[in-house]
């Protein structure tokens, strides 16, 4: 403990400047302060603190995207940015004329994608970014969204540059529509039969629908600030609110049978449709449900679904949370027989 001490102590001499002397009065003075609740070696850490002097380990977790977990504080990571949204602005709940900001995008790396949520003055960076810009991200927290993924947040302790030199160049392309290459993690083809519980990265599954479950409303109410369902936003105001899509597949590829749900973005791929020409259609015909008729076109249907998936624990089952919906690739698929039918000859 006491070369601790005296480690500590040099620290502060050598980096603050000032005398051994000096150092020891500022400690004796802060474990008085502190009615002596501290140790010798806990108040020259605070005060080693109070100095800006870094003299504990650094806790900070430099990852990839697939080790992102909820509850991460210091995240250090590179991404390139594969989407961005309009910035949003909001009233902050509790205080009356006060306003917040907020932006979002889609990034990735070579394990995986995740969604990054600005917050405040860091907003800003959505005006000047663009779909494969490289950000060198310092200082994010995690959380989980409304479909159980783990997304990064920055606030005012976030630090962000945005492309830096000499970094993030190996990372995969992206074009300026926002579609990506390179890069095998980020989404692994399977089949349904192979599909892991908790699958730790996104996946691809080639399969046709075999059914649209058509009971409910395609439709949920979603936080206009974050974007979340009201049911799981409980920090903003919910007295106006925006519908999202949200449609449940069954699907088989041959091998197997999995559930798959679509919210937003993905359901609009499959109505070909958006989500505000699908609330007009609703609208028109007084019934949400008709909206399962353009639905229904796509059953037996083959297509590409890309996500992630879980366990559902209520049921026993697995399910597929689908991000991205996306017509088979004839001439890839052909590319990838032909490829498969040479090696048997090396």
């Amino acid at each position: 403990m006491q070369a601790d001490f005296d480690s500590v102590v040099r620290k502060l001499v050598d980096d603050a400047h000032l005398p051994r002397e000096e150092i020891l009065k500022l400690i004796e003075a802060k474990k008085k302060e502190l009615a002596g609740l501290v140790s010798d070696v806990g108040a020259a850490h605070i005060i080693a603190n109070e100095l800006g002097i870094q003299t504990l380990p650094s806790l900070k977790t430099v990852s990839k995207i697939d080790d992102l977990r909820p509850g991460m504080s210091a995240v250090d990571i590179v991404v390139r940015i594969l989407r961005v949204f309009e910035k949003k602005e909001f009233e902050r709940k509790g205080q009356a004329g006060q306003t917040g900001q907020l932006a979002s995008f889609i990034v990735l790396d070579e394990t995986g994608t995740t969604r990054l949520v600005l917050w405040g003055a860091l907003a800003n960076l959505s005006d000047a970014a663009k779909p494969g810009d490289i950000l060198k991200i310092s200082n994010a927290y995690t959380k989980t969204d409304l479909q159980g993924r783990v997304e990064m947040h920055g606030s005012n302790r976030t630090r962000i540059a945005l492309n830096p030199d000499g970094v993030g160049e190996d990372l995969p392309k992206v074009s300026a529509a926002g579609s990506y290459s390179g890069g095998s993690g980020i989404a692994k083809e399977k089949e349904i039969s192979e599909l892991l519980e908790n699958e730790p990265t996104q996946v691809s599954v080639r399969a046709i629908v075999m059914k649209i479950f058509d009971q409910r409303a395609p439709f949920f109410e979603t936080c206009q600030t974050c974007g979340r369902s009201v049911n799981l936003c409980a920090e903003h105001d919910h007295s106006t609110t925006k519908k999202a899509l949200i449609l449940s597949l069954l699907l088989d590829d041959g091998t197997g049978v999995i559930r798959t749900t679509l919210f937003k973005n993905a359901a609009e791929s499959l109505l070909k449709m958006s989500t505000e020409e699908a609330e007009k259609l609703a609208e028109l015909a007084g019934n949400p449900l008709v909206l399962y008729t353009a639905a229904n076109k796509v059953v037996g249907t083959e297509l590409v679904f890309t996500g992630r998936v879980k366990k559902n624990a209520v049921f026993d089952r697995m399910e597929m949370i689908a991000n991205s919906v996306s017509e088979v690739n004839v001439a890839e698929e052909i590319r990838k027989l032909e490829k498969e039918l040479e090696e048997p000859a090396k």
